[in-house]
């Protein structure tokens, strides 16, 4: 699957590994929204899931055409960026399992945070 930034009709700006489909619909694989902020002296990326990814089986979806505005090509360090964010939340995420114990359960949410707060800058 490619990676691909997309402008909903909405105004949200999501980045994904996408599938084109034959009937005009595009599959999301991990789609996070984003929000750029230039300061001046600096860029702020805030980027999170689209989904609520913990009440879903998966972090997919489909969109129709009549959604979407543009379809463009990410630079490749954001790219990458996004691969290694989805990279790390997943890690996190298969981390956890029946047996995981409550102070276990701590740790991993902390790193996510920590995940959450090296998402908002990109230099």
């Amino acid at each position: 699957m490619e990676v691909k930034v997309i402008r909903l009709s909405s105004g949200e700006d999501i980045i994904s590994k996408v599938q084109f489909l034959d009937n005009g619909a595009i599959h999301l694989d991990d789609p996070m929204v984003f929000m750029v902020k230039d300061t001046g002296r600096s860029m702020n990326l805030l980027m999170q899931h689209w989904l609520p990814v913990n009440m879903l089986e998966s972090n997919e979806a489909h969109i129709l055409a009549k959604d979407i505005i543009t379809v463009c090509n990410p630079s490749k360090q954001f790219s990458e960026y996004y691969s290694n964010t989805v990279d790390k939340y997943n890690s996190v995420v298969d981390s956890v399992d029946d047996e995981t114990t409550e102070e276990e359960e701590i740790q991993i949410l902390e790193a996510m945070e920590e995940i959450r707060k090296e998402s908002r800058i990109i230099h």
